[in-house]
């Protein structure tokens, strides 16, 4: 989970129309409130969307349905 100054970076370099501003913040408070075991939470401040990517798609921690190749 990125921490708010990570969100706030990936916002602003989001198309102007598609930014959420604070809305981000508060989604990400929001995720924080939910009691999710840590094991589930992937830190993303250093990781770039296609390592994100490979570890949800490589850990079985994570189900995401059939994989079509």
């Amino acid at each position: 989970m990125a921490n708010e100054n990570t969100i706030i970076k990936r916002d602003l370099e989001r198309q102007e129309d598609c930014r959420m501003g604070k809305r981000a913040i508060e989604l990400l408070q929001n995720f924080r409130n939910k009691e999710i075991e840590r094991k589930y939470i992937i830190e993303t401040d250093n990781l770039n969307i296609d390592e994100i990517i490979d570890i949800i798609d490589n850990d079985n921690k994570f189900y995401i349905g059939e994989k079509y190749e």
